[in-house]
């Protein structure tokens, strides 16, 4: 398989594909949560009615698999647009990054609320 590297010739192709790599990074997340969070209801409620625990683990594995389908796709993307038109894979990384710094920043804003909370 042979992937051909895009050669850019202009700073707004690149600022462009950049922009790109933030939206494909964010409607992938939110296609495949979508998507999960009806699978997931559904086989959990298939789950619930079931007393066979063969069936249980079957579909609690399937359930795991669902979830882990947006990795696997996210990782399958940045290796592809890696390879072939790198300010998009750049994009999806500033995406991911800019996303998991703002997880870090709310949890340690919970924690000092929580902190503050207790010594009243």
């Amino acid at each position: 398989m042979h992937f051909e590297r895009k050669v850019y010739e202009t700073r707004s192709q690149k600022v462009g594909d950049f922009f790109l790599g933030i939206g494909v990074f964010i409607a992938t997340n939110i296609i495949f949560g979508v998507i999960s969070g009806f699978a997931t209801s559904i086989l959990v409620s298939m789950t619930s009615l079931s007393d066979n625990s063969a069936a249980q683990t079957l579909l609690n594995l399937v359930i795991f698999l669902l979830y882990a389908l947006p990795f696997a796709i996210q990782i399958a993307l940045l290796i592809y647009f890696g390879l072939t038109r790198y300010w998009i894979a750049l994009g999806m990384l500033g995406a991911f990054a800019a996303v998991l710094l703002l997880v870090l920043l709310l949890t340690a804003f919970c924690f000092v609320l929580l902190a503050g909370v207790s010594h009243n």
